[in-house]
């Protein structure tokens, strides 16, 4: 595989338009596109997106490649929000489905297109094949070819280089949404040439994810190095910022911790964020400013956000922050975390509230006192940015 995903990083495929399902756009020109995909072992494929490029009189801009999760698709909308911010951006499907006909006039700009499964009409062509349905990692038993897994790092690295190909670029960026957190987490160990990474809900160590997500791994027995991306970390120069739920039940904050340590050891300039009440969808990471307003600190030259010197450690906490932060507070769970996977609706499955610790802030520290009954914990800060909340995390900590 590894040889196969380096020949990926030359090859530029070529866009063919379809202006017939170009949705509207009050923030640029947003366009339905396909590009073929060089042939996996003598198999012809192909995958649907929206490009968009901003309103702007620069020019270049920077860019992000977008990359859904489950039951997602290339959402027009997401493109929109990033054109708003002054960025170029293409929502790559990650499977096989093409936006159904319907009357694009009357699409709401930050409204949603629904999708079908398999080319038809005016994007079936002879001897393409469709690519492989997300299987939750179910096709690790058949040829690479066929594995969804492998479909889906290829298209983030083709929409890379799209990207990075026009002269209306400057820098590329990457952003996913839960599996498509997973996808952009590997995608940056095999390619490093991304400016900045946001991975939203999950990461790498799904061994070690007590969720949903970390589940399908362990059922369908994932095996090898090649969807491992923590195999990967060492090697990433891409500043990424892990943001995620507290109480996600599809990816647990103590692998996404784990993801977040490896690569900020391996780069230095990686986030952490863990959010309390932040729901698991690809509406509500949409609607969070953290991807936005740290992409410009790679891509715009803006001021750095807030975050920790080093990493807390014991019960009696002392540890250096840096920048703005307006507050600062310690939750902590008395047990490690669990779900009940044999629940029947897997997406509705509670864990314990992570209780809440006062803090103070002096001199450049955060300190506190962690209760005697805390088995883990992380400090979370809040900082402000166009008027609005963010939220930067220090590790999560277990308690000796």
């Amino acid at each position: 595989m590894n040889a196969y995903i380096e020949s990926l990083l030359s090859f530029v495929p070529e866009l063919e338009e379809y202006p017939e399902y170009n949705p509207p756009s009050d923030a640029g020109e947003v366009k339905a596109v396909t590009f073929k995909m060089p042939s996996f072992f003598g198999k012809d494929y192909e995958s649907f997106a929206y490009i968009g490029f901003p309103k702007t009189k620069e020019k270049t801009v920077p860019a992000v490649v977008l990359v859904h999760g489950a039951l997602g698709h290339a959402h027009h909308s997401w493109v929109r929000l990033w054109n708003m911010r002054g960025y170029a951006a293409i929502a790559i499907d990650m499977e096989g489905y093409y936006p159904e006909k319907t009357d694009m006039a009357s699409v709401p700009v930050d409204g949603f297109i629904p999708f079908v499964y398999g080319a038809y009409g005016p994007f079936a062509h002879e001897n393409v094949a469709d690519s492989p349905k997300n299987d939750a990692m179910n096709s690790m038993d058949k040829p690479l070819e066929e594995q969804w897994m492998f479909h889906s790092i290829a298209k983030a690295i083709l929409g890379h280089n799209i990207l990075r190909n026009d002269k209306r670029v400057d820098k590329v960026g990457i952003c996913g949404v839960s599996w498509g957190s997973v996808i952009t987490s590997l995608a940056i160990g095999y390619d490093t040439r991304f400016d900045f990474a946001v991975s939203i809900y999950g990461g790498g160590y799904m061994f070690e994810n007590k969720g949903f997500c970390g589940n399908k791994y362990r059922e369908a027995n994932v095996f090898g190095d090649n969807y491992f991306a923590e195999k990967r970390f060492g090697v990433v120069k891409t500043p990424t910022f892990f943001l995620c739920a507290a109480q996600d039940t599809a990816f647990s904050i103590d692998a996404n911790s784990l993801s977040y340590e490896a690569v900020q050891a391996a780069n230095g300039k990686s986030l952490f964020g863990i959010v309390e009440k932040f729901k698991h969808g690809q509406l509500a990471a949409m609607e969070r400013i953290e991807p936005f307003i740290y992409a410009d600190v790679f891509c715009k030259g803006a001021k750095e956000l807030i975050g920790f010197s080093e990493k807390p450690k014991g019960r009696e906490v002392s540890v250096g922050v840096f920048g703005d932060v307006l507050e600062a507070k310690a939750y902590y769970l008395t047990a490690p975390i669990s779900f009940d996977l044999g629940a029947e609706d897997p997406m509705m499955r509670t864990g314990e509230v992570p209780k809440e610790c006062a803090c103070t802030i002096s001199g450049g520290k955060v300190l506190c006192d962690i209760p005697d009954s805390a088995y883990m914990y992380y400090i979370t800060l809040r900082g402000e940015r166009e008027g609005r909340d963010y939220f930067v995390s220090s590790p999560v900590v277990i308690c000796e």
